[in-house]
């Protein structure tokens, strides 16, 4: 039972890990959408993986400064660092 009285059957843990950060699960196309400051992020595969929690809610990547600087992810996962670093140039470039 949620605050507004609604109520949702959890079917697995990725839903409800997705649920208490706030995105939208998409489990037929293993994908989440979130809302990063008014920036609509979708990502797919990223249900079985929990990358994007690491990078979008616990912020792992925020001790590099990447404002002014070019970014070249090397990793070989689903893209979310690359999102994230644009975000935030845009975001600190907006402020």
């Amino acid at each position: 039972m949620l605050r507004n009285k609604d109520s949702i059957i959890v079917k697995n843990r990725e839903q409800l890990i997705s649920i208490l950060n706030n995105v939208d699960y998409d489990d037929k196309n293993n994908s989440i959408s979130l809302d990063k400051k008014g920036y609509p992020v979708k990502l797919f595969s990223s249900v079985s993986n929990k990358e994007w929690i690491e990078i979008f809610e616990k912020k792992a990547e925020d001790f590099l400064d990447v404002n002014g600087n070019v970014v070249i992810d090397i990793g070989a996962n689903i893209g979310d660092s690359s999102i994230y670093f644009a975000l935030m140039c845009i975001i600190e470039n907006s402020a």
